[in-house]
């Protein structure tokens, strides 16, 4: 979609429209917070008690996003025009630009009060649903960017437009899911509990503060880029955080599994199978980026121009290195981090892990506002931030809390990341040695890295029994296929 979205509306304009995704996001700092305390309330209900404690827990839960949405979206309506005037915007696209950030902040608004009922959904690992949902959420967008293709007027307020439309058709959907199939999704105010309201206000207290410096990684980046450098810059950072958006997807499939996994697990005592759970998770999330990264930084620019099909933007091809690095690097302890939000204790973790990153990348900010140049050090301070946390805090701090062997987590993963990515730098130099850049090239670095991770992650990744249970899922599908074909 990003390619349309380009040719449509050129590269400044999508710079802009990059800029007013990330100011919306900026404001929704505490909801957002809260969104994930109550999605760990819910998941942690479900394995304790479905029949009084669930109740309740959704009630206090709805109770509070329903009060947080009207009063941040009035909030964000009423400064709507201060806020556009602060932003750089094209020659135009003034008052678009302060229709676009209503309606922006209407999704917002909506996105808040409905959250509870998809939080639901996931709390009961029924995650098809939420994969069909947003399956056809992205393909509502993506027919709305098709037809700017074949009309004329304001397109930028079209898509928006359109966007806000899909995305609410989506949020009251899952409302509607929710409700028919759950009976403890249906708001009571007699199931408001103060004492579940305490709960998730002192998970998500030491969050927010990581919360803030999550926004300055996601959102921050954006408008700075946009207020001091200009929309073009802007489009170029744009481009490549949805390079690594499609990165992520592929990971975020399995820790979207594990995640209400280990809440359950966490309410239900099974403490040790959540230990297991922290190590395997971040071996395969390493696994599955490692082929997608690769071929990303050493073809960076041949993949770029072939996606979006147009000159590329000053800064793209750093950016989208940068910042493909920085994910593949956060796999490596991504499951610290899952254990760490399935026992409640996240706290400190959180807020150290954010305030680093956000704290080198503003270092990076004032360097590069100062001189007016090299805007790649805001990436480029995530970039370390992110080597600092994943590699040295987090690993500390949630084996201190947890009691998990950092030991094993070097044997159990950095070991088999570490063999995995050294195999694939040697192969992969081999190939670049052999052939130049093409398209075929990074085909082939992809491939080839995917078969070194499969391999790697099925001798030194899995045990004996998960092998087991591999291996009799594997037969038991083709059992089933074998059943259907006859």
């Amino acid at each position: 979609m990003t390619p349309i979205l380009i040719g449509q509306l050129g590269i400044e304009v999508f710079g802009l429209l990059t800029t007013l995704g990330a100011a919306g996001g900026m404001l929704v700092i505490v909801t957002n917070t809260l969104q994930i305390s109550i999605a760990r309330e819910l998941g942690v209900s479900v394995g304790k008690d479905e029949t009084t404690l669930l109740p309740q827990a959704f009630s206090t839960a709805f109770g509070i996003q329903l009060a947080m949405g009207l009063l941040f979206g009035g909030f964000a309506i009423l400064f709507a025009r201060p806020i556009a005037n602060g932003l750089t915007i094209p020659e135009g696209y003034e008052q678009t630009t302060f229709y676009c950030l209503i309606l922006v902040f209407v999704q917002f608004t909506a996105g808040i009060i409905t959250s509870p009922f998809g939080a639901m959904i996931r709390a009961y690992q029924h995650l098809r649903t939420i994969s069909v949902i947003q399956l056809l959420t992205r393909t509502g967008i993506f027919v709305a960017a098709l037809i700017m293709i074949f009309m004329d007027g304001d397109k930028l307020l079209f898509f928006v437009f359109a966007s806000m439309i899909v995305n609410l058709l989506a949020q009251l959907s899952q409302v509607y899911l929710s409700v028919t199939r759950y009976p403890a999704s249906k708001p009571k105010l007699s199931n408001f509990s103060f004492d579940v309201l305490k709960s998730i206000v002192r998970y998500g207290s030491f969050a927010l503060i990581g919360g803030i410096g999550g926004q300055i990684r996601r959102n921050g980046i954006a408008v700075v880029l946009n207020i001091f450098f200009g929309n073009i810059v802007t489009a170029a950072n744009g481009i490549a955080t949805r390079l690594s958006n499609l990165i992520s997807q592929a990971a975020s499939v399995v820790h979207a599994v594990i995640q209400p996994a280990m809440n359950t697990n966490q309410g239900a005592g099974k403490k040790s199978i959540n230990e297991r759970l922290t190590m395997l998770s971040s071996t395969i999330g390493v696994a599955i980026v490692l082929p997608l990264a690769i071929p990303l930084v050493t073809d960076t620019h041949v993949l770029l121009e072939s996606w979006l099909r147009v000159e590329l933007p000053e800064y793209a091809v750093l950016f989208s290195r940068l910042i493909t690095i920085t994910f593949l690097i956060s796999m490596v302890s991504k499951g610290h981090n899952m254990a760490m939000h399935a026992d409640g204790k996240i706290g400190w973790l959180v807020a150290v892990n954010q305030l680093l990153i956000a704290g080198l990348i503003i270092v990076g900010a004032i360097i590069a506002c100062s001189w007016k140049s090299n805007p790649w050090l805001l990436p480029a301070g995530e970039l370390m931030g992110m080597c600092l946390v994943v590699l040295i805090w987090q690993p500390y701090w949630v084996g201190r809390q947890l009691s998990i062997s950092n030991k094993n987590w070097l044997d159990a993963t950095l070991k088999p990341c570490l063999i995995m990515l050294t195999a694939g730098i040697l192969s992969s130099c081999f190939l670049i040695w052999l052939l130049p850049s093409s398209l075929w090239r990074a085909t082939a670095l992809g491939a080839i890295n995917g078969m070194i991770c499969l391999i790697a992650l099925w001798h030194i990744g899995f045990n004996s029994t998960e092998k087991a249970r591999l291996l009799g899922f594997y037969q038991q599908q083709v059992r089933k296929f074998q059943r259907v074909s006859t």
